[in-house]
């Protein structure tokens, strides 16, 4: 945690490309790709709109010096703005299965019918896009444990139902 406040403060520097800014972070706290998107989504979510979160940490090399890192409006929307470039970066699976219970959702907008599947290997709630002509068979698997295709156009946009397994 200490290297990552220690690196956060150049995802907020303006003066460097976001592709820069991302070498930088990654070359200063030895994470990967996938591990340094996490950082920064979860240094992305510790404010709220109303908040200024202040991170302290003393470097490891020279314990007098603190390492302080704001995080306010700029700084979240900067990071955001980095955090979408990495993840372009990642392209992760397009397609998924997974296994796990399922469960129906009660909100329908118009014709845009979802449930639910609790992920056996995690504590994750997949939330699934279907078509009409399956809205019989999850309704019949409700509560059992199933296992399905899911896909997506990219990240952080919704899974769709691609079939049964």
């Amino acid at each position: 945690m200490s290297k990552i406040v220690e690196a956060a403060p150049v995802l907020v520097d303006k003066s460097k490309t976001p592709a820069e800014r991302v070498k930088q972070f990654k070359k200063a706290t030895g994470l990967s790709n996938e591990e340094a998107y996490a950082a920064m989504h979860g240094l992305s979510k510790m404010r709220t709109s109303h908040q200024t979160v202040k991170l302290h940490s003393s470097k490891s090399d020279n314990e007098n010096e603190d390492v302080i890192m704001t995080i306010d409006g700029t700084a979240s929307t900067q990071i955001s703005e980095i955090k979408r470039a990495l993840a372009e970066i990642i392209d992760p699976d397009k397609t998924r299965k997974v296994k796990g219970k399922i469960v129906e959702l009660d909100h329908y907008k118009d014709d845009d019918l979802k449930f639910g599947v609790y992920a056996e290997d995690e504590k994750h709630l997949y939330i699934v896009h279907y078509p009409k002509v399956e809205d019989q068979k999850v309704r019949e698997k409700k509560g059992e444990t199933v296992t399905v295709v899911v896909w997506r156009d990219g990240h952080n946009k919704p899974w769709h139902f691609q079939e049964w397994k």
